[in-house]
């Protein structure tokens, strides 16, 4: 598990500089991402049930 702390301008900044990061399509990685989880689950290592 990595626990960090982002710097958002910084981030931003190289979403800009990176092609693929910023003509990506939010909404399909989400919508996609969330279709894998509901149909292979979350593994328990990974899930925070807090």
């Amino acid at each position: 598990m990595v626990h960090a702390r982002l710097d958002y301008g910084e981030l931003r900044r190289a979403r800009a500089l990176l092609p693929t990061v910023r003509d990506s399509n939010l909404g399909l990685v989400e919508r996609e991402t969330n279709r894998l989880i509901d149909r292979l689950g979350v593994p328990d290592m990974i899930r925070d049930d807090t």
